[in-house]
């Protein structure tokens, strides 16, 4: 299924009584090229995570395919940083955590498609458990 191209709210702004709230999560996703995967993970989270809680860091490493257009078609929705030249996957992961507004982040790679419920419970530990400072879900493949 392509990615839907209608602007999904900016979760980072959210208006609620005349005040702007903060997003809960930044969810950064390093990116280099497979423009495809990045449809679809972002496609599966507009689907499957409610949009009040999280918003998008998306790093672009150098990307020689058509990701930089993409990016800049949807950057009223996402933010973005483009290198020049790849930087690597740790170092994508700094920039994105370095731009990101919410006090928690999530990495995500392109190539995850989130399936329904899956933020809430990760939220709802670290918030339970002042002991915890990570969470990570667990990882289903096609077979």
């Amino acid at each position: 299924m392509p990615y839907n191209h209608t602007p999904m709210p900016v979760p980072s702004q959210i208006i609620d009584n005349n005040q702007i709230r903060q997003p809960r999560i930044s969810i950064v996703i390093p990116v280099y090229n497979k423009l495809e995967f990045t449809k679809e993970c972002l496609r599966a989270l507009q689907a499957n995570t409610p949009p009040h809680l999280y918003e998008i860091v998306i790093v672009d490493n150098a990307s020689s395919d058509r990701t930089d257009k993409f990016l800049k078609e949807i950057s009223s929705s996402v933010q973005t940083i483009s290198n020049q030249v790849n930087q690597g996957f740790a170092r994508a992961c700094n920039q994105g955590a370095d731009t990101a507004q919410a006090d928690l982040v999530l990495f995500l790679n392109n190539d995850t498609e989130p399936q329904p419920g899956w933020l809430e419970p990760l939220l709802h530990i670290l918030d339970n458990n002042p002991e915890i400072a990570a969470v990570g879900s667990k990882l289903l493949y096609p077979d």
